[in-house]
């Protein structure tokens, strides 16, 4: 995304402002901590990722996720969107490019 929304820049035409971060609480940041795999049909097939807070931030081995609010992050390293929903148990489960990946350990 971030590519094009620098072409658009060069170019004149119409692009997408970074979304605004916000702030979390670190019990609301903490939830969220553990490790969530993907299936294979997600683009980095069977990917793991560990989620840990590092200096007040929620950071996984893909790097920094920054709060947007209504449980939307930005994944800093590849300027996309990602969130987290709850299962039927209220567990967290990490969502990206619309694949869904359940937290499989805190």
């Amino acid at each position: 995304q971030i590519g094009n929304d620098i072409a658009a820049m060069i170019f004149n035409e119409d692009y997408d402002m970074p979304p605004n971060p916000i702030d979390l609480p670190l019990a609301d940041l903490e939830k969220l901590t553990g490790t969530y795999q993907f299936d294979a049909n997600f683009f980095r097939p069977n990917d793991v990722l560990e989620f840990e807070i590092q200096n007040g931030e929620l950071v996984s081995t893909w790097g920094p996720f920054v709060p947007l609010g209504d449980d939307r992050f930005l994944i800093r390293y590849y300027w996309m969107e990602g969130s987290f929903e709850k299962d039927d148990a209220g567990n967290p489960v990490l969502v990206i490019a619309g694949s869904k990946a359940p937290r499989s350990s805190r």
